[in-house]
């Protein structure tokens, strides 16, 4: 009896809980019903222009709308104290509460951290709104992840519509030659300017020392400069003191280079094969005999099994450090660098040193008052023998590589000295460890 008793109490006890779900759940799903709305407004900016494509979104959610041509919108399933967000290139953002709100009238402010960006142009700096030429632009930060050690060739791929070329990896002659959109007037080289100042020639300073470099690319933005622009211009800045404690900062890195890629060549024995294969094709006699092969694998009576690129080729080095100072108050700014750069190169002999300083000062003498002071210089020293490691120059060292012939040896004992051993070419003899190691003065 206390058995039925209890199952009829949990069936009743059941049914009860079931209806009080269904009712708390009908009261949510009314409840959530109710607290959503539609809103719809208009979007202007500070002269009352419509603005056409603001985008309206529900924080925190992805359900929006863009403004139509009249800068109209409507939104619905906006939660009844939500808040809506709208923003516009070139404006602030704004965020309104739309609790006790359905219609909007929204203006918003234009964005002066944006259009006051100052990038430099001609012979100083203007607002990015005013500029109406085709610019670009690269900072430091950018330009130091280059594995260079020549600025221009930092440049490669950073910069649109600037064509970079370098015709060699001699150290201390790996600069590029720059193009802006291709050939230019004249000798297509474009103009330099270097914190005002027009050059000659694209500096070899360190990076460390550049806080931006900017080319004019079309004659509205090169047109203060005449005639000379008419290749384009890259304005180089250097960098200058800031209002902070004054602060020291260490760049140093080490790099190796060796060739990406180089042909392989045929041994001596190898080359004598091809060499007699080449004759027989053609009807004459064969050159090389069974014996003189022999004597190119044995290096006997002047005979050799030589790789002339694994003699003349190894591992080149680059070390790099520079040691930077800024700071300074509200009358005076400073910095100062000094940068130290040694290459040494995948071929012996060939090497380079530079030495970098630079020193900015900015000094408020009055209110009205300013005086500036940009103090730079550098030391090189460059070491390569007579023979230039250049594919364009005559008889470069890369060139006698290839043209030497393998099956004699690289040197040559005669009367108790050793000399670097020269082989014949249809032209000229060639001996890359002689051009390499004997000349020069």
């Amino acid at each position: 009896m206390k058995n039925s008793k209890n199952l009829s109490l949990f069936g009743r006890t059941s049914k009860l809980q079931r209806l009080f779900l269904i009712a708390l759940f009908s009261v949510l799903a009314i409840g959530a019903y109710a607290q959503s709305k539609t809103v719809s407004g208009t979007v202007v900016d500070q002269t009352g222009e419509p603005i056409i494509g603001a985008n309206v979104v529900v924080k925190g959610t992805t359900n929006g709308i863009i403004t139509d041509l009249d800068g109209r919108f409507t939104l619905s399933n906006v939660p009844d104290k939500g808040t809506i967000s709208i923003s516009f290139i070139g404006y602030q953002d704004q965020e309104i509460s739309v609790a006790g709100k359905t219609n909007l009238q929204v203006t918003l402010q234009e964005d002066n951290a944006m259009l006051d960006e100052v990038v430099v142009v001609g012979y100083g700096t203007q607002k990015k709104i005013n500029v109406t030429g085709a610019i670009a632009q690269v900072d430091n930060k950018e330009l130091k992840m280059a594995p260079s050690g020549s600025l221009s060739g930092m440049l490669a791929g950073r910069l649109p519509g600037l064509i970079s070329k370098q015709s060699s990896g001699q150290p201390g002659a790996d600069g590029a030659n720059l193009y802006i959109r291709g050939n230019g007037a004249g000798d297509g080289s474009p103009l330099i300017v270097i914190d005002g100042v027009i050059t000659d020639y694209f500096p070899s300073f360190s990076p460390d020392e550049v806080e931006s470099i900017t080319i004019l690319k079309d004659a509205t933005a090169a047109a203060v400069y005449g005639v000379r622009a008419a290749a384009g211009v890259i304005l180089i800045t250097t960098k200058r003191g800031a209002v902070q404690k004054p602060t020291v900062t260490y760049n140093g890195s080490l790099t190796l280079s060796q060739n990406t890629d180089f042909p392989k060549f045929l041994n001596g024995p190898d080359y004598a094969y091809w060499y007699n294969k080449a004759r027989e094709l053609q009807g004459d006699s064969q050159v090389f005999t069974a014996e003189m092969v022999q004597k190119m694998r044995d290096g006997v009576d002047g005979w050799g099994n030589t790789n002339w690129y694994d003699k003349v080729y190894g591992t080149g080095t680059r070390t790099h450090h520079n040691i930077s100072a800024t700071g300074g108050s509200d009358r005076v700014r400073f910095f100062a660098s000094i940068g130290y750069l040694n290459e040494d190169g995948n071929i012996d002999n060939y090497g380079y040193n530079r030495l970098n300083l630079r020193s900015n000062i900015d000094a408020k003498l009055t209110k009205s008052l300013t005086f500036t002071l940009g103090v730079s210089g550098r030391i090189e020293k460059r070491d390569s023998p007579r023979y230039s490691a250049n594919p364009d120059d005559w008889h470069n060292v890369p060139q006698q590589v290839i043209r030497a012939l393998p099956y004699v040896p690289d040197t040559y004992e005669y009367e108790g000295k050793t000399y670097n051993v020269s082989t014949p070419t249809a032209s000229s003899p060639v001996a890359p460890l002689a051009s390499i190691n004997e000349s020069g003065y």
